[in-house]
């Protein structure tokens, strides 16, 4: 490589870099207002383990597992306990490991790729909407794609692929990295206990390592310390975790997943919205895919195929801009470049021209095909959400000064509601969620048959019904519950609605609203209640 292409394709690198970070920064700068309302449900626990109750909806509930990031709840649960303001705290900590995906995104690609092409992923993927919408959400998205990515890049590493060069660098027996693998595998644990479903990440490196074995044949005491890494760093871990979960709250899978992954009927819902992402870059992906190659393919297009399994019938509500699927886009990302490269091999241009088309062709692919969101939009989304959040505190203010000590009120968004309410009060979550009744041997996610308890057992002090006029239709529950005659016994009290937001005339639009919530009161209670209220 002659010094003048190493200057030029150094300072593209460096240019590319820092339209990278400049979009990065802007992008988050404008949807760094936005809080999803699920956040506060893990919040709610971290709260309660902050206050040294454990694991538990309330300190007077048996334990439910309604959370799915027992990481992310602890890493909030020390924000709480240091006094540290825990809502920056967790968006600050979520943009750094954003920050750190992106470069563990490049150093990845670096195995496949030269410094310029490697830094094309990461362009495609920092540009796709939901990375910095879900980063600043509250959410554990950005990560658990950072340990994603540093767990494929080391597993790939582990097996003697390093920094790639302009020569095909050949796989050697020699080249084995134990301290690449033993990263991988600690990564492999992480993964599985910031998100539930972090333990699917076990199969591709498992794909790949027999791949690698069937071609190069790994010795025997290559693979017998391969074993006891693997044995200490994520047998040994995951196993202690499992094993105090299985005890603590006595289910094989969370409570989220039981209600949402399994028993849904949005079957393929999710799966399609990624697809309409996945489906051009896996034409672009194609002479990639369809060359001679060496395992690490396997790394790259397995968890997408694994996930799309996983959620073929998962619920779609907070999973909108593919955030379930981000960590398998990140690194499904090298394909389009490897595909690209790949194709212009054949042109037989010199290696400066293969690169320079090669950026402008993927750069070009990124702008024209992968949702990237003005800032207008953000904007506009981000107020809209606002509006939202506006009538769940006017909820929580309500509440707070009427509601009776140690009513029970049935909610279906338990999120911000619960964490800002009196803490005597008891939410009843009809979403399921942390619901652990719900899910139980009698009930079995039956919706009729927990209705029946709700009127002939429970029986609410509240219900707070949420309703979309773009649906027309309530949370699941509640539309069973109408159709029982249960709101014959209860009054509604009051009524709070959000409108979207017109970012023409700068203010919430007139006419019908796009979110309801109808609070009830028992009838018992109402005449009492609506005194009150006009006093």
């Amino acid at each position: 490589m002659n010094a003048h292409r190493i200057r030029l394709e150094s300072s593209l690198t460096v240019l590319l870099a820092a339209l990278i970070l400049l979009q990065l920064v802007n992008a988050l700068y404008h949807a760094w207002p936005f809080t999803t309302d699920d956040a506060f449900i893990s919040w709610h626990y971290a709260q309660t383990m902050a206050n040294g109750l454990g694991f538990r909806w309330y300190a007077n509930t048996p334990p439910v597992e309604g959370y799915s990031n027992f990481l992310w709840v602890l890493l909030a649960s020390l924000f709480i306990k240091l006094g540290v303001p825990l809502i920056p705290a967790i968006k600050c900590f979520a943009s750094v490991s954003l920050l750190a995906a992106f470069v563990f995104l490049y150093q990845f690609a670096r195995t496949f790729l030269s410094p310029l092409l490697a830094m094309l992923p990461v362009y495609l993927f920092s540009h796709y909407q939901g990375v910095s919408w879900w980063t600043v959400s509250g959410f554990e998205t950005s990560f658990f794609v950072a340990l994603a990515l540093l767990m494929s890049w080391q597993t790939a590493s582990a097996l003697g692929f390093s920094q790639w060069q302009d020569s095909a660098i050949p796989f050697k027996k020699n080249r084995y990295h134990a301290r690449a693998w033993l990263i991988g595998c600690l990564n492999l644990t992480l993964l599985a206990l910031t998100r539930f479903e972090g333990l699917l990440w076990i199969i591709a490196p498992i794909a790949f390592l027999l791949c690698c074995h069937s071609h190069y044949k790994l010795s025997s005491s290559q693979l017998r310390g391969m074993f006891i890494i693997f044995a200490l760093g994520f047998i040994l871990p995951y196993s202690i975790y499992f094993s105090w979960r299985l005890i603590y709250f006595g289910h094989l899978l969370p409570n989220s997943y039981r209600c949402k992954a399994i028993v849904s009927t949005h079957s393929f819902h999710l799966v399609i919205d990624y697809l309409y992402l996945l489906f051009p870059c896996l034409i672009l992906s194609l002479p990639y895919l369809l060359a001679r190659k060496d395992c690490r393919h396997l790394l790259l297009w397995l968890p997408s195929l694994l996930y799309c399994l996983l959620l073929c019938r998962a619920d779609p509500v907070i999973a909108y801009y593919n955030r379930l699927f981000l960590a398998a886009f990140s690194v499904f990302s090298l394909l389009p470049v490897l595909g690209v490269k790949e194709f212009l091999t054949n042109f037989h241009f010199s290696a400066k021209n293969n690169t320079l088309a090669s950026l402008l062709i993927i750069v070009l692919f990124t702008h024209l095909f992968i949702p990237t969101g003005k800032i207008v939009d953000i904007d506009t989304e981000v107020k809209h959400y606002q509006q939202r959040s506006a009538i769940r505190m006017k909820v929580v203010e309500f509440l707070n000064r009427y509601a009776t000590p140690n009513a029970k009120i049935l909610l279906a968004d338990c999120g911000i509601i619960p964490f800002f309410a009196r803490k005597d009060l008891q939410f009843i979550d009809s979403q399921c969620l942390t619901n652990a009744e719900m899910t139980s041997t009698r009930i079995h996610l039956s919706l009729p048959l927990y209705a029946q308890d709700l009127q002939q057992k429970i029986k609410p002090d509240w219900v707070i019904r949420t309703y979309y006029p773009q649906w027309q239709r309530g949370n699941d529950l509640t539309e069973v519950l109408q159709q029982h005659d249960f709101f014959k016994n209860y009054h509604l009290i009051v009524t709070y609605q959000s409108h979207r937001f017109d970012s023409l005339q700068g203010k919430p639009q007139e006419g019908e609203a796009d979110f309801i919530y109808k609070i009830y009161a028992r009838n018992e209670l109402a005449n009492y209640l609506m005194q009150k209220i006009d006093h």
